[in-house]
């Protein structure tokens, strides 16, 4: 049941802010608090990580000035993550006069939790090139990608609309308010597995209700066991948000159809490892900071300009939008 009908429970039809900042506390939100505190902490350690200056003499310029900005946006984005709001303190939710606050503080952790999953990648990505590692440069390319599509999905596509209905913040009834919080919810909380029985250790009902999905006639979508939708939304499919992305620039479907190629079991993948050694092509463990040999630095040379352009460069900034996006108080 939607969220806005589960708090419908005055006899106007106004929902109960109580209820809602209830169920807030009941979802544990705290936990996702002391999470993005844990990973900042890590960032201690990444203030100048830097990509390798032997690998700046094998690429083109595109790529140098992509490795260069990227190198800037690492120090940027810990800049922002540190100056950002603190996470959730759920007992702040227990007055009924804390919607707005509420909604405030689920796009301070948006914010947060994206420019930090940004960090944390991009972070991956030069650690991976410097050990010529272009296979983990793949993935947590994809990972970039996709975390940009879906910021910009639910910015575009689910929010503005909303707001565009009003001239102002303050000008959001209080359903309106309600259903941009469980939007809001969904982008940080939403997820297509169900991971209220994973953490609970319901693997027989996970088994069951997959091997029931197996039973159904060739070419029907394969639905498994989603997660109870009172405990958790369920999150847009990444490949609405590429889709949607791709009508407005074609050249992100392309980009992420060959980043999936570089990780999945196939040629892409295959290339990222190979190495061009004196008998022919090999399949060896890299040596760091050594990319003559490697196929995988002529996917990097070619493939991180574009990663750079459309995804990596822009998550602050989608994700940054998001604060202007809280209700004055």
């Amino acid at each position: 049941m939607p969220l806005l009908e589960r708090l419908a429970g005055k006899p106007n039809g106004v929902p109960n802010r109580v209820q809602y900042t209830n169920l807030l506390v009941e979802r544990q939100y705290i936990l996702t608090c002391n999470l993005c505190a844990q990973l900042t902490a890590l960032m201690s350690e990444d203030d100048s990580l830097k990509f390798h200056p032997s690998i700046y003499k094998l690429v083109g310029p595109d790529a140098e000035l992509a490795m260069r900005a990227a190198e800037q946006q690492l120090q940027d984005t810990r800049r922002l993550v540190e100056n950002l709001e603190q996470c959730f303190d759920p007992t702040k939710f227990l007055n009924p006069r804390e919607v707005i606050n509420t909604h405030n503080m689920l796009l301070d952790a948006i914010a947060r939790a994206s420019m930090l999953k940004h960090y944390l990648l991009n972070a991956s990505i030069i650690r991976s090139v410097n050990a010529a590692d272009f296979f983990s440069y793949a993935l947590a390319g994809r990972a970039l990608l996709e975390l940009a599509a879906t910021l910009r999905y639910y910015k575009h596509d689910l929010i503005m609309p909303l707001l565009d209905k009003r001239v102002s913040h303050q000008g959001l009834s209080l359903d309106e308010q309600l259903q941009l919080m469980e939007i809001e919810d969904k982008l940080l909380r939403g997820g297509r597995f169900d991971w209220p029985s994973f953490v609970l250790n319901k693997f027989d009902e996970l088994q069951a209700a997959y091997a029931e999905a197996q039973k159904k006639p060739k070419g029907s979508p394969v639905t498994i066991k989603e997660p109870d939708a009172d405990i958790q939304p369920t999150q847009v499919n990444v490949l609405t948000c590429i889709q949607r992305w791709a009508r407005q620039e074609p050249m992100i479907g392309i980009v992420f159809d060959l980043f999936c190629d570089m990780v999945h079991p196939n040629v892409g993948s295959t290339l990222c490892i190979a190495i061009q050694g004196a008998d022919g092509t090999t399949f060896a463990f890299p040596d760091e900071h050594d990319y003559r040999k490697s196929f995988g630095l002529a996917l990097f040379h070619k493939s991180y300009p574009l990663l750079q352009a459309l995804a990596a460069r822009d998550i602050p900034e989608i994700a940054g939008s998001f604060l202007e996006l809280k209700i004055p108080v």
